[in-house]
């Protein structure tokens, strides 16, 4: 899981990466880049380098934790893996109004929430840089991902969606379940997680967060 999840946000980079260091024409026959998308790829470049970054150290982090665990299994040892804090997501759409996509964007910096998307709004880069653009106009650290798997991971119908998830293992293994809550509608993410922290099975930790202690 790890390691698809890591594959999938370097796909997610590479290609801004070939447009960021392309020269104007290449040896193989593409078309030449035009100015206006190198100045575009490093505008992108600039405002996401930061949360691209983190999300890749993440995925890495935890890949090479799997491996170590693999091994360690391998060789008859027990391995635990330390605790994992648990993560909140706000599921959301491009197909949300601006100003509530900006409500989401302050929110979500407060609680150290993830913004996750499902694939690229309208298949392109470019509208994805809009939309953060938009999204961000006061230039805040922000986390945002493309993650199609977490949509149907935590069943996830309509937005905006929030999911406060931590897994449940004693050792890394493929397919493990999570446990997760999930609240469904605009109620904001101190409603959610005032909900969370009623009922839910994670309900220290939504109390935790809401406290600002993590």
């Amino acid at each position: 899981m790890a390691k698809n999840e890591l594959l999938f946000t370097l796909k997610a980079i590479i290609p801004a990466l070939i447009f960021f260091t392309a020269k104007p024409v290449f040896a193989n026959g593409y078309p030449e880049i035009s100015k206006q998308d190198r100045e575009w790829v490093m505008n992108l470049a600039t405002k996401s380098l930061n949360s691209v970054m983190e999300g890749i150290k993440d995925k890495y982090l935890e890949y090479l934790r799997s491996i170590d665990a693999a091994r360690k299994q391998e060789r008859g040892e027990v391995y635990k893996l330390p605790d994992e804090k648990a993560t909140l997501r706000v599921f959301v759409s491009s197909s949300m109004s601006e100003e509530l996509l900006k409500s989401y964007v302050k929110a979500a910096g407060r609680y150290n929430a993830i913004l996750v998307f499902k694939g690229l709004p309208k298949g392109s880069w470019q509208e994805l840089s809009r939309i953060v653009a938009i999204m961000n106009d006061n230039n805040d650290e922000i986390q945002i991902q493309l993650d199609d798997e977490a949509f149907n991971r935590f069943a996830v119908k309509s937005v905006p969606t929030f999911v406060l998830s931590k897994a449940d293992r004693q050792f890394w293994q493929e397919g493990v379940e999570e446990i997760f809550d999930r609240v469904v509608g605009n109620i904001g993410i101190s409603g959610a997680l005032k909900l969370m922290a009623e009922k839910g099975d994670l309900a220290e930790i939504a109390r935790e967060i809401m406290d600002g202690e993590r």
